[in-house]
């Protein structure tokens, strides 16, 4: 497990567990959060897809987001996909 793929609703601990596996594996996080919104705001599709292929392109790497548009450089990319789906309140 080097390459994990959080993703589920908001307010599921993608984060959370995210630093965890991070720090167990020793591999580093990504929130893809983080890429998208900048200050000058969201980055074109385009960009945003550039930069997370360019993250998944390692041999490890734990990235967490709900983006299907990113499936093909992140979920088809990942050797573990982790859907949190705990109910909400």
């Amino acid at each position: 497990m080097r390459r994990v793929a959080l993703f589920g609703p908001p307010a599921t601990g993608k984060t959370t567990l995210a630093r965890w596996l991070s720090t167990e594996l020793d591999e580093p996080h990504t929130d893809l959060d983080d890429i998208l919104f900048t200050p000058e705001g969201p980055l074109p599709l385009e960009e945003f897809r550039r930069q997370t292929a360019e993250i998944t392109r390692t041999d490890g790497w734990i990235v967490e987001g709900n983006f299907s548009k990113l499936a093909d450089v992140v979920w088809h990319r990942a050797d573990t996909l982790v859907w949190l789906d705990f109910p909400l309140p």
